[in-house]
């Protein structure tokens, strides 16, 4: 059904709510718990890992072996395109321990590549006062990048490296 509920999401978004899609973000783990209980009863799926070694699994770790992608909605003001997602049954039938410990892995892999700090030239985006109004100016800078944040040298700010302004020029601590 086509249409919007509000301002936040698409009629079909909530249709898709209501038949247990999210998006990733809204998948917490009591949810996924939940749902991959729901899961193995309904379609009788013998589990090749222990469920004790699979629910001890972090969240994010957790989303990455078990959820899979099935269409996307609009949401918010600005028709924004949001995957949404499931427990995938396909994922659980063959999921297996060295799946598991490849994915655990990799996330605490990424965890820690975040908290490492790196020295960078980056060109970053900034806001100038031009009589009386904001102007933004792209700024060329040295500092430290640790997890998502840039820490500029010069004015002492942060910048998130996640926006699509921010540049990595040249790693400077090689």
């Amino acid at each position: 059904m086509a249409g919007y509920d509000g301002l936040s999401m698409s009629n079909n978004a909530v249709e898709a709510y209501e038949l247990g899609l999210k998006p990733w973000s809204r998948w917490m783990k009591k949810d996924l718990v939940k749902d991959i209980d729901e899961t193995l009863k309904e379609y009788h799926i013998e589990l090749k890992v222990q469920y004790d070694v699979l629910i001890k699994l972090p969240t994010e770790a957790l989303r990455r072996a078990v959820l899979d992608t099935r269409d996307y909605h609009h949401t918010s003001y600005y028709y924004n395109e949001t995957p949404f997602y499931f427990v995938s049954i396909i994922k659980l039938a063959n999921l297996t321990n060295d799946g598991l410990n490849a994915v655990e892995l990799k996330y605490r892999n990424e965890q820690v590549a975040k908290t490492k700090a790196e020295r960078w030239r980056c060109l970053h985006r900034t806001y100038v006062r031009v009589n009386y109004q904001k102007r933004v100016k792209m700024v060329e800078s040295e500092g430290t990048i640790k997890g998502d944040w840039f820490y500029a040298d010069d004015d002492g700010k942060k910048y998130s490296v996640k926006v699509q302004s921010f540049r990595r020029l040249e790693r400077l601590d090689v």
